[in-house]
């Protein structure tokens, strides 16, 4: 937690005697400009960062647009093969806020990606 603490008597320290800050290539925001073309593979995918996700192209962050967002969802998603299974026993439990026992079978899921013939 951030405290306001008087640190009138701390050492003060010259902007110029501090080291530039080591640049990386994540954060070297990808902005395509007249007709540029930028292609990786994704390496990090968050669709609940800025407005409308952000994806990481080969290590480089590029937020994305509503429209954008949505195609990113759809090529990964749609034409892939899913599947759902239910566990062959039932599992058990009780809620907080309950004296009645919930009973289920567990799923698990499993995805194909690419051609799925």
């Amino acid at each position: 937690m951030a405290t306001n603490q008087d640190h009138s008597d701390a050492e003060q320290i010259d902007w110029d005697d501090l080291d530039d800050a080591p640049e990386t290539e994540s954060s070297e925001w990808i902005s395509p400009e007249d007709g540029e073309v930028v292609s990786g593979p994704i390496t990090a995918y968050n669709p609940l960062s800025g407005d409308n996700g952000i994806v990481e192209i080969a290590g480089r962050p590029y937020s994305l647009s509503y429209g954008e967002a949505q195609q990113v969802a759809a090529a990964l998603v749609e034409g892939s093969i899913m599947a759902v299974k239910a566990a062959d026993e039932t599992e058990a439990f009780t809620p907080e806020d309950s004296d009645e026992e919930i009973e289920y079978y567990p799923k698990e899921l499993r995805f194909k990606r690419g051609d799925a013939e």
